[in-house]
């Protein structure tokens, strides 16, 4: 099996491929590792290359675990504060759209609960829609 496919494979079965500063971590449910280790042993070095791949330039922390080198280090006040300001611009640009409760109801859960790796995207994308609906008034 050729790594997208063993990844492809891992994750159907709900198990978890993690980097380490060793090699390659399996974990998830026994039975499921049990099944998809000969693949991913057989295919180790070639999953690791893929992965480290994947991760486009993401660099190993000595504690271990990956890190993006270019990404913005941001304290929990620092989080607190973007979501609270991602919060009120998608109040701004549901009340300037006129979106119906249920969709800003649902547009602000995804935001509140999504994963710190959408924050900023989200708070850019939000920022330039809400610059666009303010000049076009």
């Amino acid at each position: 099996m050729k790594p997208p496919s063993i990844i492809a494979a891992c994750n159907a079965a709900g198990v978890t491929l993690n980097l380490t500063s060793t090699g390659l971590k399996m974990s998830g449910p026994t039975l499921a590792i049990e099944q998809l280790k000969p693949a991913v042993v057989a295919a180790k070095q070639e999953v690791v290359a893929y992965l480290t791949h994947y991760l486009g330039g993401a660099l190993l922390d000595p504690d271990g675990g990956y890190y993006l080198p270019w990404g913005p280090y941001l304290s929990g006040r620092e989080v607190h504060r973007l979501r609270v300001q991602l919060l009120q611009m998608i109040e701004e640009v549901a009340d300037i759209e006129g979106w119906d409760q249920s969709c800003k109801d649902n547009i602000l859960e995804r935001a509140l609960r999504g994963p710190l790796s959408d924050l900023m995207p989200n708070v850019h994308h939000f920022s330039k829609r809400l610059r666009q609906k303010q000049k076009a008034k």
